[in-house]
């Protein structure tokens, strides 16, 4: 277990609002699945999700369950990280 050496301060450049959130997220997710040549239809198969239902998150209308976003993790294969922290905007 990581151990903080102290507490994190949320400042205007550090911004996690819902809605910069969620278009980084829908930005991300978007990215990865072009960059794995798979099509919408193709993630949501994997997810067992209706393809309105994912196209929703990539267009920032909707937001994944915690059990979506893990097997988003799984079958893209990657961290929590990669799909949301700021410090990682590409």
């Amino acid at each position: 277990m990581r151990i903080l050496s102290s507490p994190k301060r949320i400042t205007a450049e550090n911004d996690f609002s819902d809605e910069r959130m969620r278009k980084i997220f829908a930005e991300r997710l978007r990215d990865l699945r072009a960059e794995l040549k798979f099509t919408q239809g193709d993630i949501a198969d994997m997810l067992h999700v209706p393809v309105s239902t994912y196209a929703n998150w990539e267009q920032g209308r909707r937001e994944p369950g915690i059990g979506d976003i893990f097997r988003l993790l799984y079958v893209l294969d990657i961290t929590a990280d990669e799909l949301f922290a700021p410090e990682a905007e590409m």
